[in-house]
């Protein structure tokens, strides 16, 4: 249970004495942080429609609950939302979400249905919703000009990708593991590059990822281009097996 008397399960104590929360100085819980540190185990499943209004980072992982998510019940004022490596089940509307959200992952769980990228908070600055079974198209072409990580490798999302107009802010994008097809153009400059195991074909200029790029990976697709590493100013790591991509 989530205070100290842990055999006691009947008299149930305030809320300030619960395990994993903050206040703010109205004394209104302000983050739920139920993760590793957390030093009991949870079960069972988790309504997030009764989160209180004040709450603004929202931690709940690898606890093995599940439930479904609702995002328009989330409070207004949220910020942080994460409920990686859990079994939370359903669709869900990310339009709905609250519009001061800055950190979304859903990582790791068993969400389905679309993916729609299109009407995110404005301010979003990072999405994680790898390792879950979304499926259909994605469009990055509406992204928020706030976003630094968009992560949605390992679903079921299939058909072509445009990236000619990801936000100049974006570091890390992944789109591996998916039925992705089709020939794709790189753009902008990103630290982290996930590819791989996706059906993409046609050659790739890497020129735009010099300066940045710390890590690669477009192996087992149907890429092609030429790498020169010694014109990469971070030796980045670079996974090309299985691909027509040559690294010299």
């Amino acid at each position: 249970v989530l205070w100290p008397d842990s055999e006691n399960t009947t008299d149930i104590p305030d809320i300030p004495q619960w395990h994993g929360l903050e206040f703010n100085e109205h004394n209104q819980v302000s983050t739920i942080q139920w993760d590793n540190t957390l030093p009991v185990a949870l079960d069972g499943s988790v309504d997030f429609q009764w989160l209180p209004p004040s709450v603004q980072e929202c931690i709940v992982t690898s606890k093995g609950v599940h439930g479904t998510l609702n995002t328009q019940s989330l409070p207004i004022d949220l910020r942080v939302f994460d409920v990686f490596n859990n079994r939370f089940s359903g669709e869900i509307a990310l339009q709905h979400l609250p519009k001061n959200l800055r950190v979304l992952c859903l990582r790791w769980n068993q969400f389905e249905g679309s993916l729609d990228l299109a009407n995110l908070p404005h301010g979003l600055k990072r999405i994680d919703v790898n390792e879950n079974q979304f499926c259909g198209t994605v469009c990055l072409t509406n992204l928020p000009q706030s976003i630094e990580e968009v992560l949605i490798g390992m679903n079921n999302l299939s058909g072509s990708i445009d990236l000619m107009s990801l936000p100049e802010t974006v570091d890390a994008l992944d789109l591996s593991y998916n039925s992705f097809s089709g020939r794709i153009q790189i753009q902008s400059p990103v630290s982290y590059l996930y590819l791989c195991a996706a059906q993409f074909e046609g050659e790739i200029d890497f020129d735009c990822l010099k300066e940045l790029l710390l890590e690669l990976d477009v192996s087992f697709t149907g890429l092609s281009g030429t790498i020169v590493e010694a014109e990469f100013e971070n030796e980045p790591i670079l996974t090309v097996g299985g691909s027509e991509v040559e690294v010299i």
